[in-house]
């Protein structure tokens, strides 16, 4: 005689792919606000350097009454320097998503903390991009976004 066995332990297939699917779009939608959230705070950091370093070159013209200039190397970094003889102040590199374009090279700060030209800089970060303006004559800068 034949007795037949019930086996109502385990899951189907197609509970297991029901549950595999929420669990993938639960993971999709969460890394999708984590990149949103990462690419944020990176412009922010970016930007938050750059005054810094700006902030920085103000103060030490003021305080040491030198002149200072900040020197684009590439599209992604730059340094800040007394002269070209000496080893510079501030060196900064970026990620290889952060690039300033720029019509020149230099931005020079006189010894009262001011830029010696008026410039504009383009920055862009993850495909975003930002117009950096320096006006003549005054220490300030205006970021927008464009």
């Amino acid at each position: 005689m034949r007795t037949k066995i019930n086996n109502t332990n385990g899951f189907t297939l197609v509970e297991q792919l029901i549950v595999l699917s929420v669990i993938l779009t639960v993971l999709f939608f969460s890394w999708y606000n984590f990149h949103s959230v990462n690419v944020n705070r990176t412009t922010q950091h970016v930007l938050n350097t750059f005054e810094q370093d700006i902030f920085y070159i103000q103060q030490h013209s003021l305080l040491y009454q030198r002149r200072l200039t900040l020197l684009f190397t590439s599209s992604n970094s730059y340094i800040i320097y007394r002269s070209s003889l000496e080893a510079p102040l501030v060196e900064r590199e970026f990620d290889d998503h952060v690039h300033f374009n720029f019509d020149t090279r230099r931005i020079s700060f006189n010894p009262r903390g001011t830029i010696n030209e008026p410039k504009t800089i383009h920055l862009s970060i993850n495909g975003q991009t930002y117009e950096i303006i320096f006006s003549f004559g005054k220490g300030r800068y205006y970021v927008t976004e464009t």
